[in-house]
């Protein structure tokens, strides 16, 4: 196991229960006795630049025995782009034949303090991670934006490259994309001269990051097909307006004091999901039973869609294409009886689509003002756990990375 505190330290056991610390001899005689072998130290101007300590259980995977680590960054020695004090998670690689070695280390924390709750506190600007929860061997594509100080919000909906890729710790394209963006929009959230920009230029400047970040991991941007994609709904309200920027199919709802509701957004992957949905449904009527083969049947029909990315007869969507620009919808409501903005992504569309797709997005509404956000979620789960293989409600995944906001003005 992994252990200690300003250094991680390791131990060995044959039981679980008695423990030896793996201790080194000092070649150059400063130690005469062997002293405990630090694997990880504490690193100057570097965000773990105060204390380092191991978090959840790590994990043994192909390239090698993941940890991830809490640290702390030091006011005089540590990295400026980080405040002084800020507790941020990172990851560690150790060889798997020697798990001494260390292979890879983070330069940049993956989990840092960026809301309100977290940054004020009893101790303030801390994100601790002590728990990890192996979650059906999948990677969750989704992301979230909260930042009530300057109340902007907003949810991001990552897409698998049709070409897979898997990063050092076997994250999928859509998952880096997701992060990338999030990351990058809470940066400018923090900055003085980022907040002021509109959510419009925000997803821009998000878009030109997953691009380069795409560029130096070797992805070939030229072709759709390995592209790290999302879609992504920004929503940043003031005093009198509500400001938005939409990529994809992720919705903005309108809420009003004589209980109308608006769809403020559309969504603009129906072109393209309405199509595969229908070709699956065939799939099932054929005869196919499993979810690889309907999978293999309906794969023509989703290349075909992910050639429509950001273009005239498709849909916007955040892939380092600069013709984003020209796809993007944005713009801004008044905020005039104006009682609740409902911000989701497209996991919480009722996989049964009884209706039109517009009656079916107000069917939600309905449902989560009914029932609360949280109970909506686990009815909708029950009813994808129904139909594991799809074959009652046509749709390529049991169920799909499902995250909202339902915020009340």
């Amino acid at each position: 196991m992994y252990w200690g505190e300003s250094n991680i330290y390791a131990a060995t056991s044959l039981d679980l229960i008695h423990w030896t610390p793996v201790e080194a001899e000092d070649p150059r005689g400063y130690h005469a006795e062997p002293f405990l072998l630090p694997l990880l130290s504490i690193r100057k101007h570097h965000f773990d630049s105060d204390l380092i300590e191991p978090g959840p259980q790590a994990i043994i995977m192909e390239q090698g025995i993941l940890l991830i680590y809490n640290s702390k960054n030091h006011g005089q020695h540590g990295d400026p782009n980080y405040t002084t004090g800020a507790y941020c998670a990172a990851q560690v690689l150790f060889d798997l034949k020697d798990p001494s070695v260390v292979i890879a280390r983070s330069t940049k924390p993956f989990l840092m303090p960026d809301k309100e709750y977290e940054m004020n506190g009893q101790i303030n600007h801390v994100c601790f991670v002590e728990g990890l929860v192996y979650h059906e061997g999948v990677w969750n594509e989704d992301s979230l934006i909260v930042n009530d100080t300057i109340q902007l919000y907003g949810v991001i909906d990552g897409a698998t490259s049709l070409e897979p890729y898997r990063g050092l710790d076997g994250e999928t394209g859509g998952y880096l994309a997701a992060q990338l963006i999030a990351k990058a929009i809470i940066a400018l959230s923090q900055d003085k001269i980022g907040q002021k920009l509109s959510p419009q230029c925000m997803l821009m400047q998000a878009n030109q990051q997953l691009r380069d970040e795409m560029i130096a991991t070797g992805v070939d941007v030229t072709r759709k097909e390995q592209l790290w994609s999302a879609c992504a709904l920004l929503v940043r309200v003031n005093d009198t307006q509500v400001e938005f920027a939409h990529a994809g199919d992720c919705m903005l709802v309108a809420m009003y004091e004589d209980g109308t509701t608006r769809l403020v957004t559309r969504d603009q992957l129906e072109v393209v999901d309405r199509p595969t949905r229908q070709l699956w449904a065939e799939g099932v009527a054929s005869g196919l039973t499993s979810r690889e083969e309907l999978w293999q049947f309906v794969k023509p029909q989703i290349h075909a869609g992910r050639a429509l990315m950001n273009t005239v007869n498709g849909y916007s969507v955040l892939n380092g294409e600069p013709e984003l620009a020209d796809h993007m919808e944005y713009g801004r409501i008044s905020r005039a009886q104006l009682t609740s903005l409902f911000l989701f992504s497209d996991g919480l569309i009722d996989p049964q689509r009884e209706h039109s797709l517009d009656e079916d997005l107000k069917q939600i509404v309905f449902r989560v003002k009914s029932m609360g956000l949280e109970n909506y979620i686990h009815w909708l789960i029950q009813i994808e756990e129904a139909d594991p293989d799809c074959l009652q409600f046509p749709r390529v995944k049991k169920s799909d990375d499902k995250t909202a906001i339902y915020l009340e003005l």
